[in-house]
């Protein structure tokens, strides 16, 4: 695919954007943005740079909370190798503006499961246990006590001969 046909279907894609949510642009101030319809049939909002090339000039308007949002945050997503959402966010202002924008960002790359799995924790641990009766109730010193016993262990000496050890490892719990 050229980036001419790109340019085409992305802005075939928008109109068909703007045609469904007809309704929901008609309820959103559109004065507050300064919004109008440009040439090639998108709403587009002016920025500060008027007077820069067509596309730098003025953003496309995009509905928060649409699939086709979602999609082009996830495209610059990626197009951003996975960076957070503040890159994603300015990333996205040169050439779309949306309402709401940190929070639609922040739900799509919550969602990103290679971000997950870099930036996830490794293992969540259980809960401590209580610990048991013998160890928190007061007693007599030597009243409760562990015994484990391992062996047998096999090991060289100097003298390269093999030996057998055993292993008692006492506990008093008082």
């Amino acid at each position: 695919m050229s980036a001419s046909e790109f340019a085409v279907a992305e802005a075939l894609l928008i109109k068909e954007h703007h045609r469904e949510c007809e309704t929901i642009l008609s309820r959103m101030p559109l004065s507050r943005f300064n919004a109008h319809r440009s040439a090639d049939g998108l709403i587009r909002c002016p920025h500060r740079v008027e007077h820069a090339y067509n596309s730098a000039s003025s953003a496309i308007l995009l509905v928060p909370c649409h699939p086709l949002t979602t999609l082009i945050i996830q495209y610059t997503h990626l197009s951003q190798f996975h960076s957070g959402t503040h890159a994603t966010i300015a990333t996205l202002r040169y050439s779309y503006l949306t309402p709401a924008i940190r929070s639609t960002a922040s739900k799509v790359l919550r969602l990103c499961v290679i971000c997950k799995k870099i930036n996830g924790l490794p293992y969540r641990y259980p809960d401590m246990p209580s610990l048991p009766p013998e160890r928190v109730r007061r007693s007599r010193p030597f009243q409760n006590i562990g015994l484990d016993y391992l062996g047998p262990l096999r090991y060289k000496d100097t003298t390269t001969t093999s030996s057998k050890k055993w292993i008692s490892l006492n506990d008093g719990h008082s």
